[in-house]
């Protein structure tokens, strides 16, 4: 019984999060509304919370985890089966839209609106060096006119992962991370 309620409110908790899963599995502007609308929740939830809950961001990142990218002009084989109907991302103009991107895209607005709690500030002014040299690479190759059907974002996505380093100090309960931590990989919540 006790975990009926537990299942129960966990279902609560996040139902917006499983309605956007859900629709990752539609063709068409469902699937890019979904994108989109994972895209934006996760961008401004970590900006906005001041401690996360790991359980949600891994579920809206789960698309791009499982799945990986996959655009119209690529296809992802997983476990030996064609995810070719579910798109995680979509191309608009040189910027590919995903969950990952905005999780990405939301770390630097993150530390600057928090500038203060950061301790290491000498390395974080040389990543948003790198950070601004790859935006400048990323308009001189699209004013230059090099296409790629996959974008033109992948230096800007490089630069950007290396953010989540200066996350940590955004988790302040040790017991909570651990927990989250294992409700991810054994799927046990107490």
């Amino acid at each position: 019984m006790n975990s009926q309620k537990t299942l129960l409110y966990f279902f609560k908790k996040y139902i917006l999060v499983f309605i956007i899963l859900l629709s990752y599995l539609f063709d068409g502007w469902i699937n890019n509304f979904a994108i989109i609308l994972s895209s934006f929740y996760i961008f401004f939830y970590l900006i906005i919370k001041k401690e996360y809950d790991l359980y949600l961001l891994f579920l809206l990142l789960l698309p791009c985890i499982a799945i990986g990218s996959y655009d119209s002009t690529n296809s992802v084989l997983t476990s030996s089966v064609s995810l070719r109907n579910i798109n995680t991302n979509f191309i608009l103009g040189p910027i590919v839209i995903s969950t990952s991107f905005f999780a990405a895209l939301a770390i630097p607005i993150k530390l600057l609106v928090e500038l203060n709690k950061n301790k290491n500030k000498n390395v974080l002014v040389l990543w948003f060096i790198s950070l601004i040299l790859t935006i400048l690479g990323l308009f001189i190759s699209y004013f230059k006119g090099f296409e790629n059907p996959s974008g033109l974002t992948v230096g800007f996505r490089i630069s950007l992962t290396f953010g989540v380093f200066f996350l940590k100090s955004y988790v302040n309960n040790q017991n909570l991370f651990y927990k989250y931590i294992d409700y991810i990989i054994f799927n046990e919540i107490s």
